[in-house]
């Protein structure tokens, strides 16, 4: 729960210096969180130079998460996938 409102404080707070609405923001982090970690990217890949200039071809209004926001999404992403799967072993 505390995770979950720091989250959404940072979220809030990093929102003015965007371009990009929150919710396509968060659809962008969590796009990275779930692609990244497919390939077993370190948490560091968001500030490595070249990947950050990657990004920034992709979409210029993109700003990458800190390590921590993405460290935050991450854990959001995974305990999902984990529920998801304990849901399907139980009600099948």
């Amino acid at each position: 729960m505390i995770i979950m409102k720091l989250t959404e404080l940072i979220l809030y707070l990093q929102s003015f210096s965007f371009f990009l609405p929150v919710t396509r923001k968060t659809e962008l982090d969590e796009a990275l969180v779930c692609i990244t970690q497919r390939d077993t990217q370190p948490f560091s890949i968001v500030e490595d130079k070249e990947f950050m200039e990657f990004v920034a071809k992709l979409d210029p209004t993109y700003v990458l998460p800190t390590r921590k926001v993405y460290l935050v999404t991450w854990i959001k992403y995974e305990s999902s996938i984990k529920f998801q799967k304990l849901t399907t072993v139980f009600f099948l």
